[in-house]
């Protein structure tokens, strides 16, 4: 499952100086799927707060999902340990970004909304 192109912006956006992740952006973002939060977690710009939100994202969609009982309390390791038992997949691949076009249309009606 690929993240979209705008999921992927809002999960990693960040103030780079400071570590502080936009909560107002992140808000659209963590209503993904369990698979597109477990990638967004493969991203290098998803530490330390912006981590502790996917991961507590993740952990309630697991819920709604009844795909089981997060015990992970926002530890990345005891996710990826209990990973497989609630059913998330590629776990060792690499991140999957979103296809060029799909984020050039995107931009593109962000930048038609603006106007």
């Amino acid at each position: 499952m690929n993240p979209s192109f705008r999921s992927v912006i809002h999960i990693t956006c960040g103030d780079y100086k400071t570590g502080h992740c936009c909560l107002a952006k992140l808000n659209h973002a963590l209503t993904e799927t369990p698979q597109t939060l477990t990638e967004a977690l493969k991203w290098p710009f998803c530490v330390g707060e912006t981590q502790k939100l996917v991961l507590a994202a993740l952990a309630d969609r697991i819920r709604e999902e009844k795909l089981g009982k997060p015990t992970f309390d926002g530890d990345v390791c005891e996710f990826v340990k209990q990973a497989p038992s609630l059913g998330i997949k590629n776990l060792d691949g690499p991140a999957i970004r979103p296809k060029a076009e799909d984020a050039i249309a995107e931009l593109e009606t962000l930048r038609t909304k603006g106007k």
